[in-house]
């Protein structure tokens, strides 16, 4: 089944269902209803110089939607954040945002909003472009919900940095995550370093503390494996991708690391089990978005030039995590070359959300009743009418779908981020 949304130039949309012959055969129909839109978010901006919809998160909640715009189209336009809250009435067909966050940057190329995070009232925002000592190290910053609500502001109460003095740099916060009190923070790393990522937790004066409280390396890291290229966090698990993980520094398919935190809390270490695809090849970029929740983890693998990509499926075995394949291998059946399918993936509870950007698709995937299997069936397909780069971004929270998408090379519309519900 189809969900075709159809975006003119003022971001609304239509929705039109249609029948599919790509409907999982094991069931009659999907196990849950077809996304209706709630609200379709903007930065207000007529064109696409500030790459808004980049990236998305929705806190827990689902009342509060974090875009990022990290200008990275115009290469000159200072990055944003915005902040969404839902209104008293619940979302509605345009919605304003509530406060636009920044870093107090002028005229400066930080990427500010390449990644972003939420979760209850602290938004996690990276800029891997922010220099320190006249070198791009780059920065994740912590700005806390003031008690009078979300404002627009430049003042952020931390800013977390890597070991500077280590000589770690390039990239750092290009994925961000925040799970309760821990964020985890990735891609450090400039190819003559083995990639490294960060994790930090809230002491009890709260966010203040810039040091992070413990390295995460992969035991058979490598210069120029990009380890921390993606970062996830659900409860004690942190989950790292690194997309060129080869011994040859950087020729392979991708590994992700699963680290779960030890009992007397997170200390610097090795992962405690690796990832890998069973039918992984060079450059499938196989780590370059990941996902946790609970006992499942999501890994993406963009095939650069290979394929169409895929997402992988790893269900945690009774025994806890070790070195594994994957579960199940979801691919779309209508997938084409260059597709960047899984560029973007996401999962909650019993359901996946694959974005395929250069298709300016959304896939979504149910969990059938007798466990995770290997397929090229999607439940629903989700994409716009327009040139956009719809799926560039996704977020899910139980009954809500944000899925973010920027502007195309030729297309100067503005980008857009779209909250759907079921």
């Amino acid at each position: 089944m189809r969900i075709c949304f159809a975006l003119s130039t003022i971001l609304s949309l239509a929705i039109v269902t249609n029948a599919s012959d790509t409907v999982d055969p094991r069931r009659s129909q999907p196990i849950a209803k077809p996304w209706s839109e709630l609200a379709t978010l903007g930065s207000g901006k007529s064109f696409s110089e500030d790459a808004f919809g980049a990236t998305v998160a929705i806190s827990e909640d689902q009342k509060t939607v974090v875009v990022g715009a990290p200008g990275w189209e115009s290469g000159g336009t200072v990055g944003a954040a915005y902040v969404f809250v839902q209104p008293p009435g619940g979302w509605t067909s345009t919605t304003n945002y509530t406060a636009k966050l920044t870093n107090g940057a002028q005229n400066k190329v930080d990427s500010f909003g390449s990644a972003v995070a939420i979760s209850g009232d602290v938004v996690i925002v990276g800029a891997p472009n922010v220099s320190h000592r006249d070198s791009p190290f780059g920065s994740a910053y912590v700005f806390i919900k003031p008690a009078s609500g979300w404002k627009t502001t430049s003042r952020f109460a931390a800013e977390l940095t890597g070991p500077i003095d280590q000589g770690v740099q390039g990239d750092f916060a290009a994925s961000v995550a925040i799970a309760g009190k821990t964020i985890g923070v990735g891609g450090a790393e400039d190819g003559a370093e083995n990639g490294l990522a960060f994790v930090f937790v809230e002491r009890g004066n709260g966010w203040l503390s810039t040091t992070p409280t413990s390295e995460l390396r992969a035991s058979d890291g490598f210069p120029g494996d990009q380890f921390g290229s993606s970062v996830a966090v659900n409860g004690s698990t942190i989950v790292v991708g690194a997309i060129q993980d080869d011994e040859a520094g950087g020729a392979g398919p991708g590994e992700a690391y699963v680290f779960v935190e030890p009992e007397g809390g997170w200390t610097n270490g090795t992962e405690t089990a690796r990832l890998l695809a069973s039918d992984g090849k060079p450059f499938d970029l196989f780590g370059i978005s990941a996902s946790v929740m609970r006992n499942t983890i999501v890994i993406g693998a963009w095939e650069l030039n290979v394929g169409p990509g895929a997402a992988y499926v790893f269900v945690r075995p009774a025994s806890g995590w070790h070195d594994t394949s994957e579960t199940a291998e979801l691919t779309a059946s209508d997938g084409t070359l260059n597709d960047e399918f899984g560029s973007i993936v996401a999962v909650w509870g019993d359901t996946v959300v694959a974005g395929a950007p250069n298709r300016s698709a959304a896939y979504e995937f149910f969990k059938p009743g007798d466990g995770w299997e290997t397929t090229s069936h999607f439940d629903y397909e989700l994409h716009p009418s327009s040139t956009s780069l719809f799926g560039e971004s996704v977020a899910l929270r139980s009954n809500t779908l944000v899925i973010g998408g920027v502007a195309g090379n030729h297309d100067y519309s503005p980008g857009a981020a779209f909250v759907l519900g079921r």
